[in-house]
């Protein structure tokens, strides 16, 4: 009796994963990553509603509040796994952990702005005009600090006002009275109707 032919061992094709996303680096990158994935609704209770009490790629150990869903730790182990890989965990946890990314930035904007309240240029600004208040502060790359260092002159070496430009400025405050005073367009004033 002839044993029956067996094939070699067949080669499996496996469809190439789509392409994993590096692991975010920190909880607030995990945040923004949510975020840029339309997942709002997850994304706005990580910033609100989650104390990071441990994070690290692929372990994130956070302390939800109560107004964060049951079943939050679940959402977003799903989606990191999606997004990220099978190598995620997210554990609940007792601990007490950070303050939520939301507290945290409203102390670093009311610091930001205690320090721009305390600047003597923001003091004579609101000096100068009174009700006038600090709306937000907003840095620009290194050009604030440099605009704000007392160590700068006000006006850079070489950009003094000369004589000349006083009579351009003159010339042109003369232009705007012209303008003050009426003018009447090229029909002469007349009414369109």
């Amino acid at each position: 009796m002839a044993l029956p032919e067996i094939a070699p061992e067949a080669q499996v094709n496996v469809a190439p994963q789509p392409d994993k996303k590096p692991d975010p680096a920190s909880f607030r990158e995990l945040v923004d990553l949510f975020g840029a994935r339309k997942q709002g609704d997850l994304r706005n209770h990580l910033y609100l509603n989650v104390h990071l009490v441990n994070y690290e790629a692929g372990r994130l150990e956070i302390r939800p509040r109560e107004a964060a869903p049951r079943d939050l730790a679940g959402q977003v182990l799903g989606c990191l796994r999606d997004w990220c890989g099978a190598h995620w965990s997210v554990i609940l946890s007792g601990g007490q952990g950070e303050a939520t990314l939301a507290e945290q930035d409203r102390l670093r904007v009311a610091a930001q702005r205690a320090a721009a309240e305390q600047h003597p240029l923001v003091r004579a600004a609101l000096e100068a005009f009174p009700g006038a208040r600090i709306e937000r502060v907003t840095a620009f790359d290194g050009a604030v600090g440099e605009v704000l260092d007392d160590d700068v002159p006000a006006v850079p070496p070489g950009d003094e006002v000369s004589d000349d430009d006083e009579l351009l400025i003159d010339s042109i405050d003369e232009g705007y009275a012209e303008l003050d005073r009426g003018y009447d367009g090229p029909d002469g004033g007349e009414e369109f109707s």
